[in-house]
């Protein structure tokens, strides 16, 4: 038990991974608590790698959980220290509409393929698409990557097709749109084959730690270093579906293609936002159900946020203007924008606020349901060691007549990027001049704090599950009262 009664979600050695990273947690309609994590195994690092998403589900207010793998890849053991050539799930971010359905978004990476290009790791700029939209495929037999080149008609000359009406899509040459001997992919890119029998599942090594073939074999998949065909080296963005309180989840499904133009293209880790426009009475509702995530990309030299929307419970994705009116540091850098949370105002009124590289947390505001960003303003009364995510949420109810916000980030010790001293910040928002007064700070812990997230418990006690280690995380519950004493 914690000190405060409760369990963590993801303990040390939780479904076999000694070691975890990125939280994510929220609370569902019904008062159930879900939270999200990286397994990072034996390593810890980013990708390449492998990584999976774990998911822990309590309807008891954290004092038990139940746990499950909702993305995972089986192409390379479990439990191992940091193997590039395994494919992997990196940064979940959870929502939650307002019936109570439950998305899971995460990065999903090919073999071999990071977010920086060194010892072996790839990033390629482009979106792993033809020019006809499809995904793009090269055959290779060896333990090996797509290769990070002029993505064209001779560097991968097939591509997947329409899927049938049993959820098989051919794969074809991009000449002659013919079958490239009978290869099928499933939704999430298995691999099969038309056989005399049928379809049938192809069949490939499991990889040891050291990228060694093992005698399991393991259903094939195009993302998986030991396929017969091999995707280009760049990021998806998969989402899951829960319409039962996070018991179970889809299949995950990719979203990149709907609004990626190649290259690192990421989400926010943490959490989206349910957004409904209100009428002109300012009850009805003006527009439909708008479930937003915040993303970030380095397409274009510099990390920028932007965020990507549906309205139809994940079928569709559009994609915002980039938040890039940042403004500069004292050296001429500018600065950046990266991982991001929002939070809805009265009004309408999205802001958003974004890890950056100086030492205050930096906010910007949508007025048009997030679609486009304005200028970014920083928080003079929120100090922070810069360069870290960080955590916002509304709180449900008013304190004295006015809406309140809670944040949650390192403070720092005066040394820049140096991630310590936690901070639970509790601000009040003033409606006529649009700002916020951060009157109350919290420390959580004299001690390294680093990836953090906020949510309401039902009963109005703020959650916070965060990194005290570089490796793991726990969860702790405050009253707002004591919060507030600070």
């Amino acid at each position: 038990m914690g000190e405060r009664g409760i369990t963590d979600p993801f303990p040390k050695g939780c479904l076999g991974s000694e070691r975890c990273r990125i939280p994510a947690i929220l609370t569902t309609p019904r008062g159930t608590l879900v939270a999200a994590s990286d397994a990072r195994w034996a390593h810890g690092q980013d990708t390449a790698g492998n990584l999976e998403t774990m998911v822990a589900r309590s309807t008891d207010n954290g004092l038990t959980w139940e746990r499950q793998f909702v993305h995972h890849f089986e192409d390379v053991v479990d439990g191992s220290q940091r193997c590039i050539y395994s494919a992997g799930f990196i940064d979940p971010v959870l929502g939650c509409d307002r019936e109570g359905t439950l998305y899971l978004l995460a990065d999903m990476t090919p073999a071999y393929v990071g977010t920086f290009a060194y010892d072996g790791i790839v990033c390629g700029r482009e979106s792993g698409r033809h020019s006809n939209g499809k995904l793009a495929l090269k055959a290779g037999q060896d333990i090996s990557r797509g290769e990070n080149v002029e993505l064209n008609e001779d560097t991968y000359p097939y591509y997947v097709g329409e899927a049938d009406g049993n959820g098989y899509a051919p794969v074809l040459g991009i000449r002659d749109h013919e079958s490239y001997e009978g290869y099928l992919v499933d939704e999430q890119m298995y691999l099969y084959r038309q056989g005399t029998d049928g379809v049938e599942k192809v069949m490939i090594p499991q990889l040891d730690g050291e990228g060694r073939p093992t005698d399991h074999m393991v259903h094939g998949n195009v993302f998986f270093a030991a396929a017969p065909l091999k995707v280009y080296p760049t990021f998806h963005i998969v989402c899951s579906i829960s319409r039962d309180d996070g018991r179970t989840w889809s299949a995950f499904r990719s979203i990149s293609s709907q609004f990626s133009q190649g290259g690192f293209v990421g989400v926010c880790p943490g959490r989206g936002i349910s957004y409904v426009p209100e009428g002109a009475d300012g009850l009805e509702a003006a527009g439909p159900e708008r479930m937003i995530f915040p993303i970030y990309d380095n397409c274009r030299g510099v990390e920028y946020a932007s965020a990507i929307y549906t309205e139809d419970q994940g079928k569709t994705w559009k994609r915002s203007s980039y938040a890039d009116q940042t403004g500069f540091r004292q050296s001429g850098e500018i600065i950046k924008s990266s991982e991001s949370q929002v939070v809805e105002l009265p009004g309408g009124i999205l802001r958003m606020y974004s890890r950056n590289q100086v030492d205050r947390i930096g906010y910007t505001e949508s007025l048009d349901g997030g679609e486009t960003w304005g200028p970014y303003y920083m928080e003079e009364q929120l100090p922070y060691c810069g360069n870290c995510m960080v955590s916002v949420i509304r709180y449900s109810r008013r304190i004295d007549g006015k809406v309140v916000l809670v944040a949650s980030y390192p403070g720092g010790d005066g040394e820049l990027y140096h991630r310590v001293n936690g901070i639970i910040a509790v601000g009040f928002y003033d409606e006529t001049e649009g700002k916020v007064d951060w009157r109350h700070h919290y420390q959580v812990n004299q001690a390294p704090y680093y990836y953090s997230c906020l949510t309401e418990f039902a009963d109005g006690r703020i959650g916070l599950l965060y990194e005290y280690e570089e490796y793991a995380m726990r969860l702790e519950v405050y009253e707002m009262e004591e919060i507030m004493e600070a």
